[in-house]
């Protein structure tokens, strides 16, 4: 499978989300968050790239990701 960029980040936000965690493209860990967050955490990280690396190695995913929608940067880089 080839995704974009950007397919790929929505995913990765998407499935994160849906396990819990509040991410955009970092992810920063302080003294505040418990042992029990970092567990929430960690079992984020390891249930969304389970979903991506099948993704990208199932021929056939494209056909469900073919609507996925544009994303465009909002800042460029000067």
């Amino acid at each position: 499978l080839r995704l974009s960029k950007e397919q790929l980040k929505y995913i990765f936000i998407n499935e994160m989300i849906s396990r819990g965690v509040l991410i955009q493209t970092s992810h920063n860990i302080s003294f505040s968050h418990t042992d029990t967050d970092l567990v929430q955490v960690m079992n984020a990280y390891e249930g969304t790239f389970k979903v991506i690396s099948e993704l990208v190695t199932d021929r056939q995913a494209s056909d469900k990701f073919s609507d996925l929608p544009k994303i465009n940067p909002v800042f460029t880089v000067r």
